[in-house]
């Protein structure tokens, strides 16, 4: 019960900081039409405009390789379904981070706590942030499809990891596997591990965006941590420079995702439908 209020919480969060915006308005986020079938010579559907108007979200259905499937711009109700899986599992990961508990409060006894210092909503809030700032919530990113789907790094998921990052990051992968990657010398070896974690990252079931959020926690935790000592800014605006940067606790960007965070701690949706603050989180095209 917890974990529900828990994650409605999270989603009315997203709405209210930018997914509300973009939910049905991303040119970069489709959705498959099942009614087409699955043949791409062959679409079971009219190959016709979905409005009159002359623009991107009413083009006619379109094949998309990566997606298997005729495809048109996503819907707000498409997205919204999208966002609640999100806010799920940001809602389970953070909680299992800060408490080291299941859904169903059961204590897990493998668990590796990213080490935040305060409890899941602060983490969760951070994780949210991120994950507007670093994405948008585009359904494209979210599952890694081409073209714009991952970053010019490599990339990936909705927090935006870099693949040589997972592997200190994961607490999912396999032993087997961080023993071969550890033994393995740096090159093409190393590299399709770290491709094969990400793509792992990809993709809407509750395994892969937890795995997204876990790396994504962990590494916001290792930012704070590593500017811990600086002098200068909140802990905020340095954590976010780290994260952004990876060597760096200073950046001209990470006051932006500090307003965010602060203004979400803030945010009391009974008193007003929108939020507080001078700008929206905008959406982010992966570069």
């Amino acid at each position: 019960m917890f974990l529900n209020k828990f994650a409605e919480m999270i989603f009315t969060l997203l709405l209210a900081f930018g997914g509300e915006k973009y939910a049905g308005n991303s040119p970069y986020s489709f959705e498959v039409l099942d009614s087409c079938g699955v043949d791409k010579a062959l679409p079971l559907c009219e190959i016709a405009p979905q409005c009159a108007v002359d623009a991107w979200r009413c083009a006619p259905p379109r094949w998309s390789d990566s997606r298997g499937g005729w495809v048109v711009a996503e819907s707000g109700e498409q997205a919204k379904a999208r966002y609640r899986k999100i806010s799920e599992s940001i809602a389970r990961v953070s909680f299992m981070h800060a408490r080291c508990r299941d859904k169903y409060g059961t204590v897990v006894e493998d668990c590796k706590p990213s080490g935040w210092p305060e409890g899941p909503e602060s983490l969760a809030m951070a994780a949210a942030t991120t994950a507007l700032w670093e994405s948008g919530l585009r359904e494209d990113i979210m599952h890694g499809h081409a073209p714009m789907g991952r970053g010019a790094l490599g990339e990936a998921c909705l927090v935006q990891v870099m693949p040589n990052q997972i592997r200190r990051l994961a607490n999912w992968i396999p032993k087997e596997e961080q023993k071969e990657y550890d033994r393995l010398p740096y090159g093409r070896a190393r590299g399709d591990l770290e491709e094969k974690w990400a793509q792992q990252m990809l993709g809407d079931s509750p395994e892969e965006l937890d795995r997204c959020f876990d790396v994504g926690m962990r590494a916001l935790a290792r930012a704070r941590r590593a500017c811990s000592g600086r002098l200068g800014g909140s802990w905020h605006q340095k954590m976010w420079a780290m994260y952004g940067t990876g060597n760096s606790c200073t950046s001209a960007h990470a006051h932006k995702r500090s307003s965010t965070y602060h203004r979400m701690a803030s945010y009391r949706p009974e008193a007003s439908n929108s939020p507080r603050g001078d700008e929206t989180v905008p959406e982010k095209t992966a570069e």
